[in-house]
C-alpha cells in the first residue's frame, strides 16, 4: 500500500467515524423527545390514577394507574 492509500484510507476511515458520530447524535435527540414524551403521558395519567374494587373486593389499579406505570417504566428503559 503506498503513501496515497493509506491517506485514502485514513480519510475514509473519519469519514466514517464523522457519520457514525453524527447518527449517535441523532438517536441521543429523538430518545430525549421519547423520554419527554413519556415523563408527560405519565404525568397526564399520574394525574387520573387511582384503584378501584379488582376481584373479590381488592383493590386494583385503574387503566390510568397502569398507563402511568407502563410509561413510567418505559422512561426507567430508555434513560439508561
Amino acid at each position: 500500500m503506498n503513501v496515497n492509500e493509506m491517506l485514502d484510507s485514513a480519510y475514509e476511515g473519519a469519514r466514517i467515524a464523522q457519520m457514525n458520530a453524527d447518527t449517535a447524535r441523532e438517536a441521543i435527540r429523538q430518545r430525549d423527545i421519547l423520554l419527554d414524551a413519556l415523563r408527560e403521558c405519565a404525568a397526564w395519567f399520574a394525574d387520573r390514577a387511582d384503584v378501584q374494587d379488582g376481584s373479590y373486593g381488592v383493590p386494583a389499579a385503574n387503566e390510568e394507574m397502569r398507563m402511568q406505570m407502563l410509561c413510567d417504566e418505559a422512561t426507567t428503559k430508555c434513560g439508561f
